[in-house]
């Protein structure tokens, strides 16, 4: 009950407004439960498949290696170029470990549990931050669904360091505007930097460029009121800022024995500039832009209006989503780029898209909702219309999501069982695998894939070995004639002239004297490859001859 004072100074008691049934905890549950359940149906009606896409096969073997290794072999430099390293992007992983160890869920399953439950957790995240600024249940559900939605799209799927990284950021967005006054809240953005650091470092750089951004505006529409600014921001910036500091500190420092190297965090592969445009298309193409894109507008224009009428600063989470919005403009490089950069990569390093369509069609929903009188049947219609519209976001990319490869189906499952059971008795030899794909040139671009195949199927090769013949693995690229022959594999479309690449001595030996050797031509990617798995083919061999 509510008091309110009359103008004789006597109370009087008046009954408070009618909670809504949406805002009741089961109902929020019930919805993400609804969620997970729509989206692993694949996973729950056949537990014997894996989860989509090919990139959980790293993290997989990963995981492994702290259960059955050494756990500080983890950070360590693994494969030709480091490309299998990953630094201190530990948390996925050990977050796999954990499930494996503690809740009995088997290697090649907690992938699926993951990329199930991270979307939708984030969702809830989002739906959190919004309830607390607008205590408006509408938002929650929106919230969760566009949330889902978004994360289905290709720049999301299957990255697991990425999804998981984007959740923790997602969290952090429910507790910005409390940071202003309370210590607890500070606490939790300091810890969940923190964890971040663990997940993504090249995502932490991004976001917290994002949040500087935000700063910046604030001084700017202060009037350059500085104390004003920091004020109201400092808290935020200073708790999650000094949770990243600290974590990316210890990569350096080696907190598990090993100093983590930075640039393992995201190294790029050796593509052409149109490999990369090519990709980046097609990413741009399944978020939706037609749908997606209104909704992201109506987001900021109604953060906008919302700030003007109310004469109030924006709602903190909001404005952050929509300075976040900065890391796509790096994809927008290959317009002044001259060399191959993966700049696509620096759309799944932000999810302002995920929290903004749902922001946009919250907006919509409720200013429909409003409406009262004659049109009042035709806003309803509107609602069902912008509902639909997200629906179909979903169906698209529930299709997408269920149409994608297993990253280990039965079958590779079975044979990677029994090269286990050879694994484990052969003991302290070289365990090869020989792989041949990827040799011909890409049509559309003229990039030669190898790169790419070869560390993908290597991943999927590890997470069936036991965790310390991981140290006696190596992969050679080429046919199983030259192997035999002692020799790498010219690539059949490469020019046979394709320089070879430096040998591993030889690169330490530029290195400490301060030289740069020539990249590589990317048209000779086949060759080039393959001279570096069979470098580190030779270290194996020559560590362990038996």
């Amino acid at each position: 009950m509510a008091a309110t004072e009359t103008q004789n100074e006597a109370t009087v008691n008046v009954p408070d407004a009618p909670r809504s049934p949406l805002s009741k905890w089961w109902v929020i549950l019930g919805f993400g439960l609804l969620l997970a359940v729509v989206l692993g149906w694949s996973l729950i009606k056949d537990p014997t498949i894996s989860a989509p896409t090919r990139d959980p096969a790293w993290y997989t073997w990963r995981s492994n290696l702290i259960v059955g290794g050494n756990p500080a072999d983890v950070a360590r430099e693994w494969g030709p170029d480091s490309v299998f390293s990953g630094g201190y992007r530990v948390a996925t992983p050990l977050t796999g470990a954990l499930m494996q160890q503690v809740a009995g869920i088997d290697q090649y399953s907690f992938s699926g549990f993951l990329m199930v439950l991270v979307p939708v957790l984030a969702g809830m995240a989002l739906g959190a931050a919004g309830y607390r600024s607008r205590k408006d249940p509408i938002l929650v559900l929106i919230a969760m669904f566009a949330g889902v939605t978004m994360l289905l799209t290709t720049p999301y799927i299957g990255y697991m360091d990425d999804l998981t990284m984007l959740f923790v950021l997602c969290v952090m967005l429910a507790f910005i505007t409390q940071a202003q006054e309370s210590w607890g809240a500070r606490v939790a953005l300091f810890m969940l930097g923190l964890t971040a650091a663990y997940l993504h470092p090249t995502t932490c750089v991004l976001f917290g460029l994002s949040l500087m951004a935000v700063f910046g505006w604030r001084v700017l529409t202060s009037r350059f009121h500085f104390g004003e600014a920091l004020k109201r921001d400092g808290p935020m910036l200073m708790s999650i800022g000094f949770g990243m500091i600290l974590g990316l500190a210890t990569w350096v420092v080696g907190i598990w024995g090993v100093a983590g190297n930075l640039k393992d965090a995201a190294a790029p592969p050796p593509y052409t500039k149109a490999f990369f445009k090519a990709r980046l298309d097609d990413w741009v193409t399944s978020m939706h832009p037609l749908v997606a894109g209104p909704l992201i507008l109506v987001a900021v224009g109604g953060v906008i209006l919302w700030s003007r009428r109310e004469r109030k600063p924006a709602i903190e989470h909001e404005i952050s989503a929509i300075w976040w919005m900065l890391p796509f403009a790096g994809a927008l490089t290959f317009l002044v780029s001259k060399t191959p950069v993966p700049y696509y990569r620096f759309m799944n390093a932000s999810a302002a898209p995920v929290v903004l369509v749902g922001l946009g069609t919250y907006f919509l929903v409720r200013w429909l909702l409003d409406r009262r009188g004659s049109v009042r049947i035709l806003a309803i219609g509107g609602v069902v219309l912008v509902l639909a519209s997200v629906g179909w976001m979903f169906k698209q990319g529930l299709d997408y999501w269920r149409a994608q490869p297993q990253w280990a189906n039965q079958s590779a499952r079975t044979s990677l069982a029994a090269i286990n059971e050879v694994a484990v008795a052969a003991g302290e030899r070289p365990i090869i695998l020989v792989m041949n794909y990827g040799d011909a040139n890409d049509p559309a671009t003229g990039t030669n894939t190898a790169y790419g195949w070869a560390k993908t199927y290597t991943n999927v090769f590890r997470t069936g070995l036991p965790a310390t013949s991981i140290d006696y693995q190596a992969t050679y690229l080429g046919t199983l004639e030259n192997l035999l022959k002692g020799a790498p594999t010219v690539g059949a479309n490469d020019n046979p002239a394709c320089p070879v690449p430096a040998t591993p001595a030889k690169q330490q030996r530029a290195k400490d004297a301060g030289k740069k050797l020539a990249t590589p031509d990317t048209r000779c990617g086949y060759t080039t490859i393959s001279y570096k798995y069979w470098y580190e083919l030779g270290q194996r061999l020559k560590a362990y001859p038996a």
